[in-house]
């Protein structure tokens, strides 16, 4: 452990801090604006705004072991694209997010993403409409 003397006299200890994944390629990911969430088996999930083949987001998991894996790659079509908000996770392990563009009007969707993969639109906001403005659209 590394000690640091501060202009007290006093030790502070110095965290240690451990990357647990690099979005080094825009394939796998790029700029991920929000928080993550971990289940009970310690995987982490969440997305990033840009990367994946259509640039316009992945959402990742990465294992306690550090390993990341995109679990789906945005299209910006009417599937959504740039996802900028927290994911959630149900009991069934199927994940809940937003995304800030993409949909039928290109005014983002909130998705599904069950535990294989599959992404299912749930919402396709309207741009201009009370709903986009209350979601911050």
């Amino acid at each position: 452990m590394l000690f640091v003397v501060c202009s007290a006299g006093r030790l502070l200890a110095q965290t240690n801090e451990v990357v647990r994944h690099n979005f080094a390629s825009p394939q796998r990911g790029a700029s991920p604006f929000a928080g993550v969430i971990r289940d009970a088996a310690g995987n982490i999930f969440g997305t990033t705004y840009w990367g994946g083949p259509a640039n316009a987001g992945v959402v990742f998991k990465v294992s306690p072991a550090g390993v990341g894996t995109v679990l789906y790659s945005f299209t910006g079509g009417a599937d959504g694209g740039n996802p900028q908000g927290d994911l959630v996770q149900d009991s069934s392990g199927n994940i809940y997010g937003t995304t800030l563009y993409g949909g039928g009007a290109n005014a983002g969707v909130i998705f599904k993403l069950d535990s294989t993969g599959n992404e299912t639109v749930l919402h396709s906001f309207t741009a201009g409409s009370t709903e986009a403005i209350r979601a911050g659209i």
